[in-house]
């Protein structure tokens, strides 16, 4: 009997949230997750990089509901099998001259790239699926493709949803995530 051979797939959480929410906010992330290994590879382990939303010392009420609404969240996905979710941080970056901050996600992606990196090295799976946007992971994509691994490149052009053109011409191959790629794994 032939078995397909193993893939990790490591998802980008801030670039899944923002496709998730342009197709409404009801993809069905488990058979998402499986959906992308199919019908070549079985998925060994998924990877989930993200951060919890920044609250202050005495949180707002918003800020305490939308921090444990994204713990939870997180907590279910640790729940589908074989999969991990690695976090960075939120930190506020204060404009020059005054004014409400900016709430900047900070080592997501160097999370994302180092875990990349290692995973190819250790030749567990020759093949990398990635589902992000950001052209810093670009150095990370190039360098496990040096250690033999074929990486392919989910991504979505559509509404807020961007994709780097590095990044895309960085893996070996790509899959556009659309409404119809979408459909058998949409909740209804």
């Amino acid at each position: 009997m032939f078995q397909r051979p193993p893939a990790y797939v490591f998802v980008d959480g801030g670039y899944m949230a923002k496709l998730n929410l342009e197709f409404g906010g009801r993809i069905d992330l488990p058979r998402f997750l499986d959906k992308v290994c199919e019908p070549n590879y079985r998925r060994k382990r998924t990877y989930w990089f993200d951060a919890l939303p920044w609250k202050g010392r005495d949180p707002t009420p918003e800020q305490q509901k939308r921090f444990e609404n994204k713990r939870k969240f997180l907590e279910r996905l640790e729940y589908i099998d074989r999969t991990e979710v690695q976090l960075g941080k939120v930190e506020p970056r204060f404009p020059l001259g005054g004014g409400a901050p900016v709430f900047v996600q900070k080592q997501v992606d160097v999370l994302l790239s180092l875990k990349l990196v290692v995973v190819a090295f250790k030749g567990d799976a020759e093949f990398l699926i990635l589902i992000a946007g950001d052209s810093d992971l670009v150095p990370a994509v190039v360098t496990a493709k040096d250690a033999g691994a074929t990486v392919i490149l989910f991504y979505a052009d559509i509404g807020n949803v961007r994709t780097h053109k590095a990044l895309m011409m960085a893996a070996d191959e790509r899959v556009e995530i659309t409404r119809e790629y979408l459909a058998d794994v949409m909740l209804s």
